[in-house]
């Protein structure tokens, strides 16, 4: 026996995931439980860019300092990818 959860719209049951190993007509009891589906909102990112949003307007007027941003040394030489034998 095997149980699976979902919720039932318009006469037709729809799987909270996938129905595995289930092949050929099957026997099947069903019980509708006297609770409201909760659906879980789908996060489209709003709430992400108006926390970002509002992190840009909070740190608008902040004072930068130069030791803030420490220089990086990265003990190699630059690479440099011009060709010397090309002449202008």
């Amino acid at each position: 026996m095997q149980a699976y959860e979902g919720y039932i719209e318009n006469g037709r049951f729809h799987p909270a995931g996938v129905l595995s190993s289930i092949n050929g007509r099957r026997r099947v009891i069903l019980t509708v439980l006297d609770e409201p589906l909760k659906m879980p909102v789908e996060d489209d990112g709003k709430a992400f860019w108006a926390d970002f949003t509002s992190l840009i307007a909070q740190s608008a007027n902040e004072e930068l300092r130069e030791e803030d941003f420490p220089r990086t040394h990265f003990e190699r030489e630059i690479v440099d990818f011009s060709d010397e034998d090309e002449q202008v």
